[in-house]
């Protein structure tokens, strides 16, 4: 996989192709964190795609939420904050951004394209952070590859109480 083989698309709720290629990575995702079996349900998908709905109307100028695509082949996706989120109350520092969602499919990790995604966007958040720092609560399965990006574990925890994360944007 060479880098410039990756394409991101900034996501919209306008393009029915892009939604339902996000919307079935979406279901991966939903599925990994929170250990939902698969196949889903139709109530569980219908549960999902308003989740799903509901982010993509959230998402402003100060969010850059991204579909990664391998050619054409959609394999991941990010949605990155600048400022004013959930973990911003938490965190209390100004001009960083937050990761909120990052998920490559299963049959494209382990070749680059994760850490490919993850300098893109910090590429993309550098020019709107006033500090170089980027914070998250990623989930446990994800961990040992936050790990290799630098991402290390603060002393905070947010609502629900999951670790906080933090990552110096280089």
């Amino acid at each position: 996989m060479s880098k410039h083989e990756l394409r991101f698309l900034p996501v919209s709720m306008r393009t029915r192709r892009q939604r339902a290629a996000l919307l079935r990575l979406w279901y991966g995702y939903t599925c990994e964190v929170y250990g939902i079996a698969m196949p889903l349900k139709q109530r569980q998908r219908r549960s999902m795609a308003r989740e799903l709905d509901q982010r993509l109307k959230a998402v402003s100028s100060g969010y850059i939420f991204e579909l990664c695509c391998l050619g054409k082949t959609p394999v991941g996706f990010y949605n990155f904050a600048l400022d004013g989120c959930h973990l911003a109350d938490v965190v209390q520092a100004e001009g960083c951004g937050f990761g909120l969602e990052f998920y490559v499919a299963p049959a494209y990790r382990l070749q680059g394209i994760g850490r490919a995604m993850f300098e893109h966007a910090q590429e993309t958040l550098r020019p709107g952070l006033a500090a170089p720092k980027i914070y998250g609560t990623p989930a446990d399965t994800g961990l040992p590859f936050w790990k290799t990006l630098g991402w290390m574990k603060t002393d905070l925890a947010d609502q629900s109480g999951l670790a906080v994360w933090s990552c110096e944007i280089k």
